[in-house]
């Protein structure tokens, strides 16, 4: 399930769970602990404990050490969880460390309506807000995410946004472990070690922003497959080379695509998004002209709902996983 120097399976992340939660203090059910990790599989592991004893994950806006004293300081706020040297709080790696593989159980189901993580704006107008999301809206979302993207077992996700971030937190943590994918446990954002991440497990899918697919642009043209033997290029030198000198097949894009929060999931919740597996042959086509005829011909409609069986997803992924 998470690639890296060490890897661990679905069934070793429920282990190490079950380890963080029973480590957490006795007063902890219903009430928030800062969770901040480096390693993905680590920050993981804590959210799954997190769940497990009925304590609320309180994301902040940025890992800087002024802004966790910040949260930490709050009322309903009992410790840290991290993987940081020198912080104060519960150090994670600590604990897995000692921890020795047993049998892992499947999870308790999660009521939709539980609280599962708290969410914290970076407060440039003023102080850091609450954000609390529920099991339903964000195990929701990330079944939403697994359709509308056809991420299933073993697919290998790479996210350069940290798991703090809810945008990480969805693609790079809860999409994987709802669906059965492999994900990361490094976050880098320079181009040469992308590069060797996705060569390394084969990553179909990378999870970005713009700021940081801007490093890709010291890549050489086709460092970075996305699809088989599909690469893709952002420098405008690159794209200035390939108009002279353009390879055997090649297309050019030009567009801008976002969604506010919650709005990709109203939208196929409305039947509003068709999706089919990607191919190169279809990328490359010569005849655009039939194109959407054609795939509409293809394509299975995917109408998803929000109103999902929470209690099936996470316990029931992780029970069938090796």
């Amino acid at each position: 399930m998470a690639t890296g120097v060490v890897s661990r399976t679905a069934g070793e992340l429920l282990s190490d769970a079950h380890a963080l939660a029973r480590a957490m203090p006795d007063d902890i059910a219903g009430r928030e602990v800062v969770l901040v990790a480096d390693d993905r599989y680590v920050f993981a592991a804590a959210l799954v404990a997190c769940t497990i004893r009925g304590a609320i994950a309180a994301l902040p806006p940025s890992a800087q050490p002024e802004m966790v004293r910040e949260i930490r300081h709050r009322e309903n706020v009992v410790t840290v969880l991290h993987d940081r040297s020198g912080m104060l709080g519960i150090d994670l790696r600590a604990i897995l460390e000692k921890t020795v593989p047993v049998p892992f159980a499947p999870l308790a189901p999660l009521a939709p309506s539980q609280p599962i993580v708290d969410v914290y704006t970076s407060g440039t107008t003023g102080t850091p807000m609450r954000c609390p999301k529920t099991a339903g809206q964000l195990i929701g979302e990330a079944d939403t995410l697994r359709g509308m993207f056809a991420i299933g077992p073993g697919t290998p996700i790479i996210a350069t946004v940290p798991p703090h971030h809810v945008y990480g937190l969805l693609f790079g943590v809860l999409l994987p472990l709802v669906s059965g994918a492999s994900f990361t446990r490094e976050t880098v954002l320079h181009g040469e070690p992308l590069a060797g991440l996705v060569r390394r497990d084969g990553a179909r899918v990378l999870v970005s922003v713009p700021a940081h697919l801007r490093a890709l642009r010291s890549l050489d043209p086709g460092a970075l497959p996305v699809l088989g033997d599909v690469s893709f290029a952002l420098d405008p030198a690159v794209v200035e080379q390939l108009l002279h000198a353009p390879p055997k097949r090649v297309r050019f894009f030009n567009g801008y695509a976002g969604w506010a929060p919650g709005q990709l999931a109203l939208e196929l919740e409305h039947g509003g998004w068709y999706v089919l597996n990607a191919d190169a042959d279809t990328v490359f086509r010569r005849n655009m002209d039939t194109l959407w005829e054609e795939l509409l011909l293809r394509v299975n409609a995917i109408t998803a709902s929000l109103r999902l069986p929470v209690e099936a997803t996470l316990s029931d992924t992780a029970t069938r996983l090796p």
